[in-house]
């Protein structure tokens, strides 16, 4: 679940703005905002765990980084479960690399359990021009497709 980042208001406020209360970025981007230095809090739920912190930084672009580590660690004190066990488990090595071939023949397993024919059908005439595009582009990894791969490859159709 995302976290929320809000800027809480201080008594001192430069900007005028209300003790105690909350703008967001979004709000603070609007004509005749009147900026200020008060910090920016983040809350929401992190490993089931929900709490409500302060980042520490005045700054949007800052505060979004520290939230991101946050997130990313699943943990409030931004230390992951490995940093905290001295021996890493298997099961969080770097993940297999899927290969655009090995993609379209597990998709091509799922869609004939449950797809009509004529589905079947256009669905292997469509896989058929993805790979030949992916071989013309050079590419054997699926993490290798981007999204204006996506369009040029929609836009050969015609």
């Amino acid at each position: 679940m995302a976290l929320t980042l809000y800027r809480r208001h201080r008594k001192e406020c430069e900007g005028g703005h209300a003790e105690d209360s909350r703008s967001g970025e979004f709000d603070e981007g609007r004509r005749g905002w009147k900026k200020c230095g008060c910090l920016i809090h983040v809350s929401g739920t992190l490993g089931g765990q929900f709490s409500r912190k302060q980042t520490g930084k005045a700054n949007w672009e800052e505060a979004k980084a520290v939230a991101a580590v946050w997130e990313s660690a699943r943990s409030w004190d931004g230390r992951t479960k490995i940093e905290e066990s001295a021996t890493p488990s298997p099961e969080l090595a770097a993940p297999e690399r899927l290969t655009i071939e090995r993609a379209i023949q597990a998709f091509t397993a799922e869609f004939e359990e449950y797809a009509a024919p004529n589905t079947q059908k256009k669905y292997r005439l469509l896989l058929k021009k993805l790979k030949v595009f992916s071989q013309s582009k050079g590419y054997v990894l699926l993490e290798q497709w981007g999204p204006i791969d996506v369009r040029e490859f929609r836009s050969s159709w015609w």
